[in-house]
């Protein structure tokens, strides 16, 4: 059964593996001068990116209360909402070279961390209880749980 973390056999999870991996050979393989940090080339590109999904992670809020989105599904929309927050688990640390300290950055690092592991938490307990909920209804579909509500209402 496909869900919004297997949504199209992996499609977001592979996106975001290919950037990680892209991303992450950069890193390896360019060596600004003074190292790796968020003022480099590099590490505004990173940024840029970071910022981007956390946009995209916002956007998400608004369009699952859309009704009329014509070009994707909310299924498609919420599996990539997941993945690339956990991407951005990798891609702010690429960005900042790594380098963690007691500021106002690292304190906004580890709230998103939070957001990031209480969103896991919640979709993995979200399939769980799906699953659950599904089974406690005996298979029924929707349409034949509101015809046995309406003839419950009817005897009642």
């Amino acid at each position: 059964m496909e869900n919004f973390i297997t949504y199209k056999r992996y499609r977001w999870a592979w996106w975001n593996g290919a950037l990680l991996v892209l991303m992450s050979l950069l890193y390896i393989l360019v060596e600004p001068p003074g190292g790796n940090n968020g003022g480099t080339t590099l590490g505004t590109i990173y940024g840029v990116i970071a910022v981007l999904g956390i946009l995209y992670l916002m956007w998400f809020g608004a369009r699952k209360r859309s009704y009329s989105a014509r070009f994707t599904t909310l299924k498609g929309c919420l599996s990539a909402h997941a993945w690339i927050g956990v991407s951005l688990l990798v891609i702010v640390p690429l960005h900042s070279g790594f380098q963690f300290g007691v500021n106002i950055h690292t304190w906004a690092y580890l709230l998103m961390v939070m957001v990031v592991v209480s969103g896991i938490v919640g979709a993995l307990r979200y399939i769980v209880f799906a699953r659950e909920i599904e089974s406690n209804r005996g298979g029924g579909s929707v349409d034949r749980l509101l015809e046995q509500i309406e003839l419950l209402n009817g005897e009642i």
